[in-house]
């Protein structure tokens, strides 16, 4: 019981402390997380690739992160800004070999979670994040079921993903249509801000 109250003592100075992030963030840690110990700078730092996550991005603000597997190889990290945008940057393992089998593989998912999902385009994009430049594709879906109550639909989403040696980085963005072009300046300029691990 004593270590119960203790840890939850310890969790609630640290979610004070964390009040500029809006939220207390849920992060994986321990020896087998897929991220170290939030960085004195307030970045959150994957283990295998060591990607780095500022706690805040243009009018993002970073909210958490998520471990896939035991040995933390998958793993994504939650942005939002504020009620206009819901974004995940996903860094994982390259299990469906090429760019087109994978993004294919995560259109799967998205019409599984949305059941009316369409299509809208899929095309090549080219993005620069830190400065480098990374090529890859993109697929926007437009949909009205399964996202969040207090934001109106219908929403519109985009899946970005990028191969990177063995690997993926994958974007998710998920926004209001009504607000589209505003969320759409605002994860552009967060497409190229967050910097990439050097290669």
């Amino acid at each position: 019981m004593k270590t119960f109250l203790r840890n939850d003592a310890i969790r609630f100075v640290l979610c004070l402390s964390a009040l500029f992030l809006a939220a207390c963030e849920t992060v994986p840690t321990g020896p087998q997380s897929g991220f170290s110990p939030v960085a004195a700078n307030g970045n959150l730092v994957t283990r295998v690739t060591r990607f780095s996550f500022p706690p805040e991005i243009g009018a993002f603000k970073r909210i958490g992160g998520h471990q896939y597997d035991a040995a933390g190889l998958d793993v994504s990290v939650k942005y939002e800004a504020g009620r206009l945008i819901v974004l995940d940057v996903y860094d994982y393992p390259a299990k469906n070999g090429s760019l087109q089998n994978e993004l294919r593989f995560r259109e799967g998912e998205i019409k599984q979670t949305h059941a009316d999902a369409r299509l809208i385009s899929e095309t090549p994009i080219t993005i620069h994040p830190g400065g480098q430049s990374h090529t890859g594709q993109k697929a926007v879906f437009e949909f009205t079921q399964n996202f969040r109550p207090d934001v109106k639909g219908p929403y519109k989403s985009q899946l970005l993903v990028f191969p990177v040696r063995d690997r993926f980085v994958a974007y998710r963005a998920t926004f209001s249509r009504d607000h589209a072009d505003r969320a759409e300046r605002e994860l552009d300029q967060f497409l190229n801000a967050l910097a990439w691990p050097n290669e």
